[in-house]
């Protein structure tokens, strides 16, 4: 019985699958019928049928980017998800404020934000990130990881300031 509902279904895959490659003249009539059914029947005779993730860099970098662009509007509550709680530098959300809210005061706001490079090794992410507070640029380092099964940003290392 097995073998019978296994050989069924791999010929109805084979057979969508010929649908979507045949001449248009002749499937024409039932195209967009096919083509509904065919991107149906690639979703569930694909034996990986679930999304696959965007690769880790891009969603290392998506974490990056929503946490500068939280800071860029001075959203420090929003930034403050984005941050692993449980490392040293990042302690409560009162302090994390205030601590931003005090670079704001002697750095200026952040202006401008571009990611330079990422990479991950042993499962710790490090973004270059070129960050301008005040009309100045500098270079950043943040390392990201993953921390119950969330990336966090655990940390963030000024580097050198770059010539304008």
């Amino acid at each position: 019985m097995r073998l019978k509902v296994g050989l069924v279904t791999v010929l109805s895959c084979f057979t969508l699958l010929l649908g979507l490659l045949a001449p248009a003249g002749i499937a024409s009539a039932h195209s967009t019928q096919a083509q509904t059914s065919a991107s149906a029947f690639t979703n569930s005779c694909s034996p990986n049928s679930t999304q696959t993730p965007p690769p880790t860099s891009q969603v290392v970098n998506t974490v990056v980017q929503d946490y500068y662009n939280a800071v860029e509007r001075q959203d420090y509550a929003t930034a403050y998800t984005y941050v692993n709680h449980q490392s040293g530098q990042f302690q409560t959300l009162a302090a994390y404020i205030k601590s931003s809210l005090s670079l704001d005061q002697t750095a200026g706001t952040l202006t401008a934000y571009t990611i330079s490079s990422t990479a991950i090794t042993n499962g710790i992410a490090t973004v270059i990130v070129d960050r301008t507070r005040g009309g100045n640029t500098a270079e950043i380092f943040v390392e990201v990881l993953q921390v119950d099964g969330n990336w966090k940003i655990n940390a963030i290392v000024p580097g050198w300031s770059i010539p304008s």
